[in-house]
């Protein structure tokens, strides 16, 4: 693939990327707003104690396959086909372990509910295989608007089915029925958009192939999740299900800007650094580019979100779950701590060093089991800042690792991060100064308008705070990379504005 070729796929998959992030952003605050008021905190937290069970289970169906297929070259199908055979079989044996455990967990938690949920959602791991290999291959060539539109499609049918389902009464087990509607319309969408079929063809050296890059990825995501998910087990089995659902609340609501911008370009930044292995220059500054311009918005929503946690959970979600708010204002700074990491996660997968994160990823889960078991004696205060302590000490063991291994320098990633953290903090630092909505008038003081005015000063003032430091340093990289990206925006929208509306060609 040509080099122009590849930035410019790069960069259109990039924008549905965010612009997919930010709709699907729209459709769950929506969606949290109806299911927060018609759901008790209780049934939150019934569903966070099984997902945790069931994600880590489901994710042994991967094994590491989706991103092993998208280092293939790009017509490859019997790759496909061999992985898609792989996981279709693993996820037979994941469906009956989970189904097995199921008795034994609503148990343990004390709730009957717990296994019949269970049942229900390992059914959906039979699901999986089919829109993995779909959209590997639809990543792999690079069409992630494909994927990012079916997947908003997914999440519109997932969350109105949701909705349907609480409305109707059925509690805890709405999240089955939106979760089983958005995975049809997932694995249905993405087969039809794609060049896969599923075909009776397997070959297993390939199969083989790819479960040995793989299962390197497959344990380091594993572990991850365990440790992302060891807090769910914990607290509902020793605190209750009512203040899981409060925590899972907070750290849900800290998190959504980095779930859905960065999270969201996980595949993306895998296969673009997989295309540029051995040229370590281009890597290199790839990266300081790269880093920059996704950390930016990043660091901007959680500096709002920091100031303004209040009327956001309060407006979306209803005054019951206001307990969460300070409790999320903590996990914000963890919420930080993880996006500044998780690029460089995302690196070391993308250059095959993924055995270096399984390594990181078991010390994550001993660590993060040992601060959380400490921080319980604290309540929930205590937990939060335990996830702080968790994001920091992982930041650094990963800095030791790029250090020693890695194509980039310990030098260009701190040369990346230093502006969108220190404009994060400028942020926070004005909006805690200025209180913009205790200049808005009593008429006006409503939490839409509080959200809405806290926001647009946050954006000026991240924006005055990048001119400036653009100005001081000119020729840094990464802030000259997010201002090339902002002016062909700006010229886009304003080309689409000088031209209007299109007509057709009997009308002229």
């Amino acid at each position: 693939m040509a080099v122009a070729d590849l930035g410019t796929r790069f960069r259109r998959s990039a924008v549905w990327a965010y612009a997919q992030g930010w709709l699907s952003a729209m459709v769950s605050f929506a969606g949290g707003i109806v299911m927060a008021r018609l759901l008790e905190p209780r049934d939150f937290g019934l569903f966070a104690a099984v997902s945790a069970y069931t994600l880590l289970i489901g994710r042994q169906l991967q094994m590491g396959v989706p991103e092993a297929l998208l280092r293939t070259p790009e017509d490859d199908m019997e790759a496909i086909h061999s992985g898609y055979w792989s996981m279709q079989a693993l996820s037979v044996l994941c469906a009956l372990v989970a189904a097995g455990l199921a008795p034994v967990l609503a148990h343990v938690y004390a709730d009957p509910r717990y296994r019949d949920v269970m049942w229900a959602l390992a059914l959906l791991f039979l699901l999986q295989p089919a829109c993995l290999a779909a959209q590997a291959e639809l990543r792999r060539a690079m069409r992630h608007d494909l994927v990012s539109r079916i997947t908003l499609v997914s999440a519109l049918a997932g969350t109105g089915s949701s909705i349907l389902a609480a409305a109707s009464g059925l509690g805890v087990y709405a999240f089955v029925v939106g979760g089983l509607v958005s995975s049809l319309v997932l694995v249905g969408g993405s087969v039809w958009r794609s060049r896969w079929r599923p075909a009776l063809r397997f070959r297993g050296s390939r199969a083989r192939g790819l479960l040995g890059y793989g299962w390197r990825v497959h344990a380091a995501n594993s572990l991850e999740l365990a440790a992302d998910r060891v807090d769910a087990m914990l607290i509902g089995r020793w605190v209750g299900m009512d203040l899981l659902g409060i925590y899972r609340r907070a750290d849900s609501t800290a998190k959504l800007p980095v779930l859905e911008l960065l999270g969201r370009l996980y595949s993306l930044i895998i296969a673009l650094f997989a295309r540029l292995e051995g040229d370590p220059d281009r890597t290199r500054t790839t990266f300081r580019k790269l880093s920059t311009s996704v950390l930016v918005p990043i660091c901007l929503a959680l500096a709002w979100l920091w100031h303004a946690m209040a009327a956001f959970i309060g407006f979306l979600y209803g005054e019951k779950w206001l307990p969460a708010v300070p409790y999320a204002r903590i996990l914000v700074f963890a919420a930080l701590l993880m996006s500044l990491r998780g690029l460089l996660a995302m690196y070391l997968n993308a250059a095959g060093h993924a055995g270096k994160q399984a390594g990181i990823g078991l010390f994550d889960l001993v660590l993060t089991a040992g601060l959380l078991a400490l921080g319980l004696h604290w309540g929930l205060t205590g937990v939060a800042w335990a996830v702080v302590g968790r994001y920091l000490v992982l930041l650094l063991v990963t800095l030791l690792v790029v250090r020693r291994y890695a194509e980039i320098r310990v030098a260009d990633y701190f040369s990346s991060v230093w502006p969108p953290v220190l404009v994060m903090a400028g942020v926070m630092l004005l909006l805690a100064l200025v209180a913009p909505e205790r200049w808005l008038p009593a008429w006006a003081a409503y939490r839409p308008v509080v959200l809405a005015v806290d926001g647009l000063f946050a954006a000026l003032a991240c924006f005055l705070l990048l001119v400036l430091l653009h100005r001081v340093h000119p020729g840094h990289a990464g802030l000259a990379a997010l201002f090339e990206l902002l002016g062909r925006l700006r010229e886009r929208v304003l080309g689409r504005l000088r031209a209007g509306p299109a007509v057709p060609e009997g009308r002229q």
